[in-house]
């Protein structure tokens, strides 16, 4: 299959991130501003940046139907019976302390299953979510259960201090694996021997460093060679191909469900109010 003609369509969230963007600009009227996507499946970036020129301002995060939010990483010491914040986790410290000290309180809830609901107070998963993006200098989100054509459908700019109002949240500690990513260049070859075991026709393709299985023929699994690979389906007959990592973590993880209360304010003027003050 001709690369030229393998053009993947744009999943919801993508979409949505896109059309946020572009109403953002159309609704603040002033050339020295420029609302700019910045941040896309890189989950280290904000997703959209505000520029007074060329100076960053603030960046204000997209948020569509349910999303995840500042996931952080807790190591499990069983001896001593204690979890403790993994070193490798950035940002505000504190956000997490919070948590951590919940669940040594509640050791035994948290240690005897691979997944567990956190039993915390709201507030204090909300505090966390909310020091997570301010540690990355987001100052809203801005949410919908539309990825699309605003202002007809609501979409909402949300005060990061001010989430509790229009989202559910919820918590879990989970032992997983960490997350795939793109095959890389250097593991294409091994790919291609491990697919050349299962599949008799088929195409591999890489486009803007992604790489596709297209195939007829059915998938009986999307795990490949001992589950080192995953084939994520784009569409029909065409798989983007993951290299999954080899790491296993133990996450906290909230989930953030839009709920908007107050459907008579879209947030707009708040967002003018807190433009104006960085002249």
């Amino acid at each position: 299959m001709s690369m030229a003609i393998l053009i993947m369509a744009k999943k919801d969230w993508e979409l949505f991130e896109d059309n946020a963007t572009e109403y953002l600009n159309s609704n603040i009227n002033n050339k020295n501003y420029k609302f700019c996507h910045s941040g896309g499946a890189d989950s280290s970036l904000s997703d959209i940046a505000l520029y007074f020129k060329t100076k960053l301002i603030f960046y204000i995060e997209c948020k569509l139907r349910v999303s995840q939010a500042g996931q952080f990483v807790v190591k499990n010491d069983v001896l001593k019976k204690i979890f403790f914040d993994s070193e490798g986790n950035k940002g505000n410290k504190n956000r997490r302390t919070q948590i951590i000290d919940h669940m040594n309180n509640n050791y035994s809830h948290y240690s005897s299953n691979s997944s567990a609901n956190l039993l915390c107070n709201e507030n204090i998963m909300f505090d966390a979510v909310k020091n997570h993006y301010k540690s990355k200098k987001v100052k809203f989100l801005i949410a919908s259960n539309q990825h699309l054509d605003f202002p007809k459908n609501f979409i909402k700019i949300i005060d990061i201090d001010e989430i509790q109002d229009d989202f559910n949240i919820s918590g879990v500690y989970r032992i997983k694996r960490s997350g795939s990513r793109d095959i890389p260049k250097k593991d294409l070859n091994d790919f291609r021997n491990v697919v050349s075991q299962k599949f008799t026709h088929y195409d591999i393709d890489t486009i803007n460093k992604k790489t596709y299985l297209i195939t007829n023929e059915k998938i009986e699994s999307p795990y490949l060679d001992e589950k080192k690979y995953f084939l994520s389906k784009e569409k029909e007959k065409t798989y983007r191909i993951k290299k999954r990592s080899t790491t296993i973590n133990s996450n906290i993880i909230f989930t953030l469900v839009f709920k908007p209360k107050d459907t008579s304010d879209n947030g707009l003027s708040k967002l003018k109010e807190e433009i104006k003050k960085t002249k």
